[in-house]
């Protein structure tokens, strides 16, 4: 009787371990990166996400009704997704009036990856910066209190990087 309950405890402490040890997840991360074509005045911005972070607060918000590939092969909720993304992931040209310079991003495609990221690939065309991008991003953040969310800025021959969290969800970067 004593091995029994000596068994049921390796168990159930070898399941607790497991539980939290591998299938624990510990930080959310989203990642963009955006580069500036001078000479063509256009934008290109690729936006990586955890693909099952992204599909849990769409289906846990009810946004979606379905997994995340089939979602955004369907038109109308392809739509609220892109919806949602645009209003966590923006950029503007210049320092101040945000919602005055915002730059509108046009949807490019997405591209599943098998590493269990998203990539959403957005451009813009006619940008002629002023002296910064101001970019907002804090995709996630309401429901993943953890998250972070990094962008890199390519400009010219110059990479610049800023990281976004709960309390720094907008952030400019100067050009020069």
């Amino acid at each position: 009787m004593v091995s029994l309950k000596k068994s049921t405890f390796i168990l159930c402490f070898l399941f607790s371990y497991l539980s939290t040890n591998f299938f624990a997840h510990n930080s959310y991360f989203a990642f963009a990166e955006i580069e500036y074509k001078e000479k063509e005045s256009k934008i290109e911005a690729t936006l990586v996400l955890t693909a099952h972070d992204f599909e849990e607060f769409l289906k846990n918000s009810n946004r979606i009704s379905s997994t995340l590939e089939n979602a955004l092969s369907d038109s109308v909720e392809s739509e609220i997704i892109l919806t949602e993304i645009n209003q966590h992931f923006a950029i503007s040209s210049g320092l101040i009036e945000f919602a005055k310079n915002q730059i509108k991003l046009k949807y490019d495609g997405y591209q599943l990856l098998l590493n269990g990221n998203i990539e959403f690939y957005f451009s813009a065309w006619n940008v002629l910066p002023q002296s910064a991008f101001t970019i907002h991003f804090d995709l996630l953040m309401d429901f993943f209190p953890e998250q972070q969310n990094k962008v890199t800025l390519i400009y010219r021959t110059k990479k610049r990087t800023c990281v976004f969290l709960r309390n720094t969800p907008i952030q400019s970067i100067e050009l020069n």
